[in-house]
């Protein structure tokens, strides 16, 4: 659930744990402590977010996230046309 989404607070995995029957079932209550105790375990670490929304940066950085976007996107268009992601090559042995 949090791995799926990695933006979510604690409160709101608090939220869908309680709420969830199907997987956990009979579950009434959590603290966030216990939560986060099990996150931590799992080395699962969640962080506060804090995003500055797009019209607030200035337009160097703009700029500069819109090259990042760009740049990003035909590095995956061209891994996509290789179909190998990880640069393994797969050979039968004898």
């Amino acid at each position: 659930m949090v791995l799926a989404n990695n933006e979510m607070r604690l409160r709101e995995v608090q939220t869908r744990v309680i709420q969830d029957n199907d997987i956990f079932n009979n579950i009434n209550a959590v603290s966030l402590a216990t939560i986060n105790r099990v996150l931590h375990r799992h080395q699962v670490t969640v962080k506060q977010l804090y995003t500055v929304p797009f019209e607030r940066n200035s337009d160097r950085v703009k700029e500069i996230w819109c090259r990042y976007v760009q740049r990003r996107a035909e590095e995956l268009k061209e891994r996509s046309k290789r179909g190998n992601e990880g640069g393994w090559e797969v050979r039968a042995t004898d």
